[in-house]
């Protein structure tokens, strides 16, 4: 609980950070920071804060059982010379997950997950046609406040991100896949695959439909048990509070493939998302 105090107050600053940079300078293009909500290797800075309300199912839990995930995640693209940037974009979980005791009943755990940090090269034009570019590597350090939360393992493996954002729809992936560098003795070791999919329609400069879903393989489970694939549809708006600009959208997840021991069924996803242009940047 300590460490997540410590996140909830460093998290606090950066939006009071960003409200007064924003709050500072002329009214904001809407238009042109729902594109930048749009491209998650922009290069402004913002905070996204994203709740994940799960239903698990399989063979080896009773019913249907929850899961919560609240990630935070501030996003600082650093300029390097004016062609690169270093985007580096942090994903620091809470977690809170019904686990099965010996006695058949269930316990709540909740607290600190593993924390990500995917850093990411990308060109401030982008590759010709595909203005969502980048390459990198995502680090996973062992921050969980127990083993039932985290994989109590270090890892790191490449990131690779491609895609389209114009004034119709905004199309494209991110993929990573990590492997451990070390952990606990009796930890079990990570060699996972995640690729997260775009594809959005804009009915409008600032509202659009579409889904992001997440799929996983984790590549050392057995048969049956690899594969996460959702699918998923719904909706994201951008507007002012104030002179502050924010992003709510909404997205309901079907997975069509799920783990057979224990895996989500349904995932509904609000996310909160600001921002303000790079204070970098000359």
């Amino acid at each position: 609980m300590k460490k997540f105090i410590i996140t909830a107050v460093l998290t606090s600053l950066i939006i009071g950070h960003v409200t007064a940079q924003v709050e500072g300078k002329a009214d904001v293009d809407l238009a042109k920071m729902s594109t930048e909500f749009l491209n998650p290797l922009s290069d402004i800075w913002s905070l996204q804060i994203q709740n994940d309300f799960v239903f698990l199912e399989g063979d080896a839990i009773s019913g249907n059982r929850k899961a919560n995930f609240t990630n935070f995640q501030p996003i600082m693209p650093i300029p390097i010379g004016e062609k690169w940037n270093l985007v580096n974009r942090p994903l620091i979980p809470y977690v809170v997950l019904e686990t099965p005791q010996l006695d058949g009943s269930y316990q709540t755990e909740r607290g600190l997950g593993d924390i990500e940090l995917i850093q990411v090269f990308t060109p401030t034009k982008g590759l010709g046609y595909f203005n969502l570019f980048g390459f990198g590597a995502t680090w996973i350090f062992p921050t969980a406040t127990n083993s039932i939360i985290g994989a109590e393992q270090w890892s790191v493996g490449p990131t690779f991100g491609i895609g389209r954002v114009d004034d119709q729809y905004f199309f494209g992936f991110i993929a990573q896949q990590n492997w451990s560098l070390g952990g606990q003795q009796n930890s079990t070791d990570i060699n996972r695959f995640k690729l997260q999919y775009f594809l959005r329609y804009r009915v409008s400069p600032t509202f659009n439909i579409g889904m992001s879903p997440i799929i996983e393989a984790n590549w050392d489970k057995t048969s049956g048990n690899v594969w996460s694939i959702p699918i998923g549809l719904g909706f994201s708006s951008t507007f002012k509070m104030g002179r502050l600009p924010i992003n709510l959208s909404y997205e309901t997840q079907y997975y069509a493939e799920s783990p057979n021991m224990v895996g989500p069924e349904w995932n509904f996803r609000f996310t909160l998302t600001t921002g303000m242009m790079n204070p970098l940047k000359k």
